[in-house]
């Protein structure tokens, strides 16, 4: 007798741990958008600009830098007046948004 073959795309029948896109279609083919969480979206894109030496920051109280804005190092304001619209066309042209997830709060 022989043993019988793993799955395709597994590794000795053990699951697969690269994930891929899970792009839902609705029953008309409009895609399905997947909500992530407005923090999450902040925490991976300074992770994308911790590469640069730049922060995304968040105001508080009343600030002339606007909701959020981007520090380079210690205490140099780079970017200021980011709303919550241009937070998602940022993550979007950095690549942490995809084009099938929608941002949360």
């Amino acid at each position: 007798m022989s043993a019988a073959k793993p799955a395709p795309g597994s590794d000795r029948g053990l699951p697969r741990l690269v994930s891929e896109p899970r792009i839902k279609l609705a029953p008309d083919g409009r895609i399905i958008h997947v909500p992530v969480k407005l923090r999450s979206v902040i925490e991976r894109l300074n992770r994308r600009l911790a590469k640069q030496q730049q922060t995304l920051r968040k105001a508080t109280g009343k600030s002339e830098l606007g909701p959020y804005y981007i520090v380079q190092g210690k205490n140099g304001v780079v970017a200021s007046g980011i709303d919550e619209k241009a937070l998602d066309l940022m993550a979007r042209q950095h690549g942490v948004l995809h084009g099938w997830e929608k941002m949360t709060q």
